[in-house]
């Protein structure tokens, strides 16, 4: 995978970084960025849960901080991207960065350090695998943290492999329609009489969200 941060209004990189600076420094804003390769998971599969593991590394300020997690839209370059631009060459649609606005996740850190976090990622994950739209990872902010209130999170570069981000997925091969109700029109009180139409009324559900057909022998 790939991660970095961007700081409000700066054209500094921080793609070497060891942490993910998330909140408000210097009246700032923070956000941290992280994508994962999962294209080994197949669009066949059933996405039964998915999140994201991040460890606190360091945390700054006197307050607790709401972290928001939204899945971005356009692609990005781990060395070259910052406030502005997403790539060497390429601004963001919008300063800050480009994302979904429907909010995945919201974490409640404490204003302190050596604790992991989980952010549920479910529907951004069940997306990328059936192509529903492109893997460009997710992106982390607290804007509305005061003046002094951060938290590092430890990234990719850093130097113990357990505090890494990681991405927990938990799949398995298609699964069937879970059928939750079936009715019909017909009833011994009130049975249908032979030749007439009889209607089934089904309902069941499916995380996929895929067509499925019911057949009904006699």
């Amino acid at each position: 995978g790939k991660d970095t941060y961007i700081r409000e209004n700066i054209n500094t990189t921080f793609g070497n970084s060891a942490v993910i600076r998330l909140g408000n420094l210097t009246s700032r804003d923070n956000r941290g960025l992280i994508e994962f390769n999962i294209s080994n998971i197949s669009a066949g599969n059933t996405i039964i849960s998915a999140k994201l593991q991040v460890y606190i590394n360091s945390s700054a300020g006197s307050a607790n901080r709401t972290i928001n997690i939204y899945r971005l839209t356009s692609a990005w370059n781990e060395s070259s991207t910052n406030w502005a631009n997403r790539t060497y060459s390429e601004l963001w649609s919008t300063a800050g960065g480009d994302y979904n606005g429907t909010e995945l996740d919201s974490v409640n850190f404490t204003n302190s350090s050596g604790t992991y976090y989980n952010f549920s990622i479910l529907t951004a994950v069940r997306g990328w695998i059936d192509g529903s739209y492109e893997n460009f990872g997710v992106i982390l902010m607290s804007p509305n943290t005061k003046n002094g209130n951060y938290t590092d999170i430890s990234s990719s570069n850093s130097e113990t492999a357990n505090q890494r981000p990681m991405i927990i997925i938990e799949y398995t091969g298609n699964t069937f329609p879970t059928i939750n109700n079936i009715s019909t029109d017909s009833s011994l009180a009130s049975p249908k009489q032979i030749g007439q139409q009889i209607n089934f009324t089904i309902n069941w559900t499916d995380l996929e969200g895929n067509p499925s057909q019911v057949f009904v022998c006699n």
